[in-house]
């Protein structure tokens, strides 16, 4: 039974944020979020279970007094999402279109409506704690305990969960925010990644403690928290920092005596991070005169930038937005050639059913937009475009269907441009390296990413 739906914006995220105190960046920051295993934004996964309960309080007008709460993927801000009830089995399910889970619930022990509230103590924080902590696994021990626990506004759960609120009381639904608060600013904090928890509802007491029961070598915490109107097993995994690129000094020292980009004019597009900012090092330092853009990193580019300046290198940044229209004079110079690392977050689909929303959002950069910027450079001197396709297409791996057939559909059109203009384009299937992009709970990259970098400018290196 379809008990509601709806999509959460990203004000609805920073009202959240206020009420709970989880002001974790994965949530909030644009430009940092897409340098985590999210890629972008994604929803606290209280708020979608409070607002799961909230649709469930209006339909039976019954709460239970524990719910088993698996997250089971990521939710993106603006994604239509429909909760899910189903009677007989007592499960509640967040779906996406195709039927993709993002949350199960499952409720037991059924009580009537204001029940519990009529037991509830009050839950008064203050939220002294304004950044999450910076931890990493190493730094916490099983048995260790936190009590200065973070606090949200209270007063904001009638206008957030009404329903819920009157059902529940508002102290219980400021508590149960509290849990992401605990997981997103205290333990494991920062680079935290919430995976489930288990909430028992009890009479009310005089205390919060947070413990830690265990932990495993792949980053995964089992906490214990024993509240005031409820005790909690919290699950949550430590999920791996974002990906540092060496110093152009450091790869100074990898670079084979063979490769020379002296005397020409690069162009990397998406070189404030990722396989981009690689190839802008790498060419800075073997004498090219390197000019990266980015379209939201703009720090991100300034410090790649700077490091090849500091090296002795040319580097100029430009702010460029494939999709838009391309302008010459942003641009100081002309260029012999160009590297096409635009990209969107390379999300997997694992339901069986093609998205075509997905593989349009795909299909824009990989094959519409570049196709209009070699187009736009060609007349400006470039002679070699780098266009990076990707192994994924030699395995078949379904979850990446969308972006594969774009993949597949962006070498048809390197062929054509080849073809038909006066410019050589490669396109190279290349492995997955470890990127932000390929950022995983599970390490599975195993090629280099200077080797592989390095074979790329390769193929651009010489004249024919």
């Amino acid at each position: 039974m379809n008990i509601g739906n709806r999509h959460f914006t990203y004000f609805n995220q920073s009202q959240f944020a206020q009420f709970s105190g989880d002001f974790n960046p994965i949530h909030l920051d644009q430009i940092e979020a897409r340098k985590t295993i999210a890629g972008q934004p994604i929803v606290h996964g209280i708020h979608c279970f409070l607002w799961m309960l909230e649709c469930l309080i209006q339909r039976e007008e019954r709460v239970f007094t524990n719910y088993d709460i698996r997250f089971a993927n990521q939710l993106n801000l603006e994604q239509e999402v429909s909760a899910i009830w189903n009677r007989e089995s007592k499960e509640l399910k967040l779906l996406g279109k195709n039927g993709l889970i993002y949350i199960s619930v499952k409720c037991e022990d059924s009580t009537n409506c204001g029940v519990i509230a009529d037991k509830i103590s009050p839950v008064t924080l203050s939220n002294t704690i304004t950044q999450p902590t910076d931890l990493d696994l190493s730094a916490v021990s099983v048995g260790d305990t936190f009590e200065n626990l973070c606090g949200g506004n209270k007063e904001l759960a009638t206008s957030l969960f009404p329903y819920l609120t009157e059902a529940l009381g508002g102290d219980v639904v400021y508590e149960i925010a509290l849990l992401s608060s605990i997981v997103g600013m205290i333990v494991p904090g920062l680079h935290s990644l919430f995976f489930g928890i288990n909430i028992t509802f009890k009479d009310g007491a005089d205390n919060q403690i947070v413990t830690v029961n265990s932990k495993h070598e792949l980053g995964l915490i089992k906490l214990g928290y024993v509240g005031i109107n409820l005790d909690a097993k919290i699950e949550a995994f430590f999920r791996p920092k974002s990906v540092t690129i060496p110093s152009c000094e450091d790869l100074s020292h990898q670079l084979p005596a063979t490769l020379s980009m002296t005397g020409k004019k690069v162009l990397v597009i998406g070189g404030s991070r990722g396989l981009g900012a690689w190839v802008a090092k790498l060419v800075g330092i073997s004498g090219g005169d390197v000019t990266i853009t980015f379209n939201t990193g703009k720090d991100d580019a300034e410090l790649v930038a700077q490091d090849i300046r500091s090296y002795g290198g040319v580097c100029d940044c430009v702010h460029m937005n494939v999709s838009q229209d391309l302008k010459v004079d942003v641009f100081k110079t002309t260029f012999d050639y160009l590297f096409y690392f635009a990209t969107p977050k390379i999300s997997m689909n694992k339901s069986s059913v093609f998205d075509e929303d997905l593989h349009e959002i795909f299909y824009n950069f990989y094959v519409r937009d570049f196709k209009k910027t070699v187009e736009f450079f060609v007349p400006l001197g470039v002679s070699r475009v780098l266009y990076p396709s990707t192994m994924f297409i030699d395995d078949a791996k379904k979850e990446f269907k969308e972006y594969i057939k774009a993949k597949m559909e962006g070498e048809k059109v390197c062929d054509e441009l080849s073809k038909n203009h006066p410019v050589k384009v490669v396109k190279p299937r290349i492995p997955p390296v470890l990127t932000d992009q390929t950022l995983s709970l599970i390490p599975t990259v195993k090629e280099n990413t200077i080797d592989v970098v390095l074979s790329i400018l390769a193929l651009m290196s010489f004249d024919d």
